[in-house]
């Protein structure tokens, strides 16, 4: 496979449309070089080519972070293989790059030389098939079509390297995510961080981790030691807004979400914060139309629509626990969603309705990508349960 460095322009009706082949005729960059757009940058980075990108860009936007989260979905947080190219970035420009690890700025008056630096430098790294690089992108391009397979596969393949190396630890920690064990990915994060106290993305993921386990006042401590150190980032706000969520103090989880959504009114994790309080409130229908604006959505709050399926299900709500796994099933994130169907699964055979119930055990293991235990002690369930019903009818 030939990788890819995306020339990403977030100038419109910008000339470097037609000259930058001519710009880097001069330079040997090591990687495939393709020259995009803004919109055309995440279709790029979804064919699964792209391990580099460099940005054209001056200014923070909401574009912008996007683009930043696809890459790190697609490829991973590697801030090396990022770069900025803008001449005199102003403080706040830095510190929203800084999130996502990204710390290299290009001069716009001789990016051509300096990317052909970075560029060879991401090539090497990427020929050494034990570096913590390519196994970050080999953990991302699983987790982001659900590969469960391939996701144990690359996270076993990291072995001892995320000991020593926080890019490592961090996808270790995005790995064990993944596949559930939320303990285990609390630890990796922990580690990452411990080995780069400056690396944002791994903190973050240890208070998501945090969360989802229901360790919810070091996930506060975590959420409010980041908030403090950029204030301005929405994902922080929203996540400190989840966490006091948790503990019943609606009144601080409300004012976080109304600061994040006056700094980005229509970035989706506001939008998740808004469903998750009204799902809190017993308010499912506006929940459920808040929640058609969403996608991706990350493993804390797939658990509590799973836990909320749960509970509906077991007080013989059914129909509801069905339509809520429906919805839940079109915005989590891919590598979540074989629980929801085995779920939706475990909601249909107790209404009996054993057809589907295979239909959803059969969904489950799709995605999941292998035969699962649990799956087949339920069809084993229902395939009694069928027996029964056929000779209760031949004796009636």
């Amino acid at each position: 496979m030939e990788w890819t460095c995306l020339l990403v322009d977030f100038a419109d009706n910008s000339p470097m449309a037609e000259s930058w082949q001519g710009l880097t005729q001069a330079f040997d960059y090591g990687l495939a070089l393709s020259y995009v757009s803004k919109d055309e940058a995440i279709p790029m980075l979804e064919t699964g080519t792209v391990v580099m990108m460099a940005v054209f860009v001056r200014q923070p936007s909401n574009d912008l972070t996007q683009l930043f989260e696809v890459f790190r979905k697609k490829v991973g947080a590697i801030g090396s293989f990022q770069a900025i190219v803008c001449s005199n970035p102003d403080p706040f420009f830095m510190a929203a790059v800084y999130e996502y690890g990204i710390e290299q700025f290009i001069d716009e008056q001789t990016w051509t030389s300096d990317l052909a630096v970075i560029t060879n430098a991401v090539a090497t790294v990427l020929r050494d098939e034990k570096s913590a690089e390519y196994n970050t992108i080999k953990i991302s391009q699983a987790v982001s079509v659900g590969d469960q397979v391939a996701i144990e596969k690359a996270e076993k393949a990291i072995g001892e390297t995320a000991s020593y190396d926080f890019l490592a630890a961090y996808a270790k920690g995005n790995a064990l995510q993944a596949i559930g064990k939320f303990n285990e990915a609390v630890d990796s994060f922990r580690e990452s961080e411990k080995l780069n106290r400056g690396f944002r993305p791994a903190s973050t993921g240890l208070g998501e981790n945090l969360l989802v386990v229901g360790r919810v006042d070091e996930a506060i401590t975590v959420f409010e030691r980041l908030e403090k150190s950029n204030p301005r980032d929405v994902n922080r706000k929203v996540n400190l807004a989840s966490a006091f969520m948790e503990k019943g103090d609606v009144k601080k989880a409300m004012a976080l979400i109304d600061a994040a959504h006056k700094l980005q009114p229509d970035h989706p994790r506001v939008s998740e914060a808004k469903a998750q309080v009204l799902l809190a409130q017993g308010k499912v229908a506006d929940a459920f139309s808040m929640m058609d604006n969403l996608s991706e959505v990350g493993p804390y709050f797939a658990a509590k629509l799973n836990e909320m399926g749960i509970k509906l299900s077991q007080a013989g709500k059914g129909k509801s626990a069905l339509a809520l796994y429906k919805k839940a099933h079109k915005i989590v994130r891919a590598e979540l969603r074989y629980k929801v169907s085995l779920n939706a699964a475990l909601a249909c055979y107790r209404l009996v309705d054993y057809p589907m119930c295979l239909k959803y055990l059969d969904r489950c293991e799709r995605e999941y990508g292998r035969k699962y235990e649990k799956t087949e002690k339920i069809r084993a369930a229902v395939k009694s349960a069928m027996q029964k019903l056929q000779q209760t009818k031949k004796v009636g």
